[in-house]
């Protein structure tokens, strides 16, 4: 079975969706029991292989449904509790955001089951004396209270799905914040550390716009971005750019590839080197859900490129949507809340689509090909513009049922967007690389006029972009479930289409 993970993770999230649905009217060893006399039941009948088949898929539909089970929680108390506590000591288990006039992150209380997100308010200068670090243990004394309910958008909900209860401010009054010391992961820590110098660096070399957009674009902080520069985003359904993930993944894994390979090192080398890129940039921009799966995708793909190179496993067997399928076990595994977030929906609901349309099997790169050879001397920049083209179409198509369902919105003009913000991005990428690995004060300087340059016009081009009259369409909720249908037949509308003008061709 060529998808057999594909479909695992697929009953695994159905099952964690069950759990939410349904009331908690069934006990965790009801579950558990179930669960081991239907693996029993598989065992015994197993020479009747659909038998087998169908109950070992009730039976990992089940083991998310547990999973679901066993992480949930009921704040209802907490909530009461809030508005009475105004201090409370623990330790910062978030990478803080950072702006000139505020610091955010999540904290966790000693004695308390539940975390807390902190936003500590500040002038810039006493912030930045004051900088607060992974693994910080701190004494913290302000105004703590129950999240805030939005008529369009479940606040309380999106927290305690991530074990947060209550939110904090601090900075009236006789507000505080005292430092007791260092807990938790060092090894964070550290990482945490060097993302500040990053930002500290960008912030002295760059001017405030650049340097906001700088912030989000390379290290995925968008807590500084100017409101005017993130609604410009936000109009042209650029939004994706600021939060790092796949994309800023895939370009730095796709450079260092092509280095790689210019040295002529086998993939059984050159994928452990990249991995450990990928893992140093985890490392430094933090553990965040979309870049994690870009990660663990890689990781998945680069182990079973490297078996497929030593011999031990067929070429064949290495499927990226069964990489995918991994990625979301092991997230849903940890976090089977995320199943609902709109972030991890997005994220997974994109990637999968990039991955279903360059699957050779449909076609499309075949496609793309045969297009570029038609146009002599500029094969290679049609076949750029060809694959961009089909990427982003395939990315928006998967994310468009998202968007709507969730937020209420489309982007008529996201594909011109995407066409012309993504290569100025990735320029960008490149050159915030090498500004941020840079050491030497000579070639510091220009490679930060070039950054400057670069970040000035992308934010130029996408401010003129949302300017274009019905960039961002309000469309109801209900459209989102219409547009999955919708996306299904255009996509086997393409495959035809593909084959049909491949054979032509």
């Amino acid at each position: 079975m060529n998808y057999v993970l594909v479909i695992i993770a697929l009953v695994f999230a159905g099952g964690i969706g069950l759990g939410m649905m349904l009331p908690g009217t069934c006990s965790l060893s009801f579950l558990y029991w179930l669960a081991v006399g239907i693996a029993g039941c598989c065992m015994m009948l197993a020479r009747w292989k659909g038998f087998f088949v169908v109950g070992s898929l009730v039976v990992v539909a089940i083991l998310g449904l547990m999973r679901f089970r066993s992480a949930e929680q009921s704040f209802e108390r907490l909530y009461e509790r809030a508005s009475h506590l105004h201090e409370v000591i623990g330790t910062v288990v978030s990478y803080p955001n950072i702006s000139e006039q505020y610091i955010s992150f999540t904290f966790d209380p000693d004695d308390i089951p539940a975390k807390i997100r902190v936003t500590w308010f500040g002038e810039a200068k006493h912030l930045a004396e004051q900088s607060v670090y992974y693994g910080d243990r701190l004494r913290l004394i302000g105004r703590i209270r129950a999240p805030e309910q939005f008529a369009d958008f479940d606040y309380r909900g999106y927290l305690a799905r991530q074990g947060i209860f209550a939110t904090m401010t601090i900075g009236e009054g006789k507000d505080e914040v005292e430092k007791l010391g260092v807990g938790k992961s060092y090894l964070l820590r550290l990482g945490d550390l060097v993302r500040h110098r990053l930002l500290a660096r960008l912030d002295r070399s760059l001017s405030p716009a650049e340097s906001s957009l700088a912030h989000g674009l390379l290290l995925g902080d968008r807590t500084a971005l100017l409101p005017q520069i993130e609604e410009s985003f936000r109009q042209t359904g650029l939004m994706h750019l600021l939060a790092v993930s796949g994309l800023h993944l895939g370009v730095f894994i796709a450079g260092l590839w092509f280095a790689l390979r210019m040295l002529r090192l086998r993939p059984a080398v050159s994928y452990p080197i990249v991995g450990l890129a990928v893992v140093v940039i985890v490392w430094v921009i933090g553990p965040r859900v979309s870049l994690l799966r870009a990660g663990i995708l890689f990781i998945f793909v680069g182990m079973g490129s490297v078996l497929a190179d030593l011999g031990i496993i067929l070429r064949r067997w290495v499927n990226p949507l069964q990489g995918l399928a991994a990625a979301a076990l092991v997230i849903l595994g940890f976090r089977p809340n995320s199943l609902w977030d709109a972030g991890f929906q997005l994220s997974f609901s994109a990637t999968a689509s990039i991955i279903l349309v360059c699957n050779p099997e449909f076609g499309l790169q075949n496609w793309i090909h045969r297009v570029a050879e038609r146009v002599p001397f500029f094969s290679k920049p049609v076949r750029y513009i060809l694959t961009l083209l089909v990427v982003s179409v395939a990315a928006q198509a998967g994310t468009a049922p998202v968007l709507a369902y969730h937020f209420g919105t489309l982007y008529p003009f996201v594909l011109l967007s995407n066409l012309i913000a993504i290569p100025l991005a990735t320029c960008v990428l490149w050159i915030g690389l090498s500004f941020s690995i840079l050491l030497l004060p000579q070639l510091l300087s220009p490679v930060s006029k070039m950054l400057q340059f670069t970040l000035g016009l992308l934010i130029d081009v996408v401010e003129a972009l949302s300017h274009i009259p019905l960039s961002a369409l309000v469309v109801p909720a209900w459209m989102g479930m219409w547009l999955v249908g919708l996306v299904f037949f255009l996509f086997e509308v393409a495959v035809y289409s593909c084959d049909e003008v491949s054979s032509t061709w």
